[in-house]
């Protein structure tokens, strides 16, 4: 499976959950890619720092690519590994747009802030047009980096939102918080289902997300 996260906002965990997924992929015996299209290059960096410190755990090949060569090298990258995991970071950039013409599933992570939330009924435009290109691409849209706080009716409005847009970019009903393990993990170059530090709400969250994304 080729699978792209991105969205048209930056600081929504893009990378963060690029680099989960690929782990949860090849915790399951798959082989798997990782493509960084951003030119922050966090994606990268974590490969790095994974083969470095934690050169035991299940393998994740990664690397960068840009410009109009992106189509192409998922292609190929698609007969040799099982999944293809790129993150495209957060702008309408070229590299993001080829990616959608080669993905079968789409994972947009948002804030449920309303400056990100503007940026919903534009996503969803620009899924539209993707998929008249590309009918298999499917997309899903998750609530990340959400407040802790259990007054907090951002949750309740973000859905709000998202019922009046166009039913191509629905949202998971699960929704990840805003948990330091996750920023650890990374730091190691571990997904959050290898980090051993004490919480468990994080990695409840993530296996609940993921069990909603990728159903058996």
């Amino acid at each position: 499976m080729n699978i792209l996260i991105g969205n048209l906002k930056g600081g929504v965990g893009t990378t963060t959950h690029a680099t989960n997924i690929a782990v949860k992929r090849a915790s399951i015996g798959r082989s798997v890619f990782l493509i960084d299209t951003s030119t922050l290059l966090n994606a990268d960096m974590w490969c790095t720092a994974r083969s470095e410190k934690h050169p035991g755990k299940a393998e994740i090949v990664g690397g960068p690519k840009f410009g109009t060569g992106v189509s192409g090298h998922i292609q190929q990258l698609a007969r040799h590994y099982d999944d293809v995991v790129i993150d495209a970071g957060g702008s309408e950039t070229e590299e993001f747009r080829l990616a959608l013409t080669q993905c079968q599933l789409l994972l947009v992570p948002f804030r449920s802030s309303q400056f990100d939330l503007w940026v919903v009924k534009r996503m969803a435009t620009l899924l539209e047009e993707a998929q008249k290109i590309n009918p298999l691409l499917k997309a899903r849209a998750f609530l990340n980096l959400v407040s802790t706080n259990p007054s907090s009716r951002d949750i309740d409005e973000a859905r709000d939102l998202f019922s009046s847009v166009n039913l191509q970019l629905p949202l998971l009903t699960s929704k990840i918080g805003d948990r330091i393990a996750f920023r650890r993990a990374s730091a190691e170059g571990l997904g959050i289902t290898e980090y051993k530090g004490k919480d468990n709400k994080a990695l409840t969250e993530f296996e609940g997300f993921y069990a909603e994304a990728f159903p058996s």
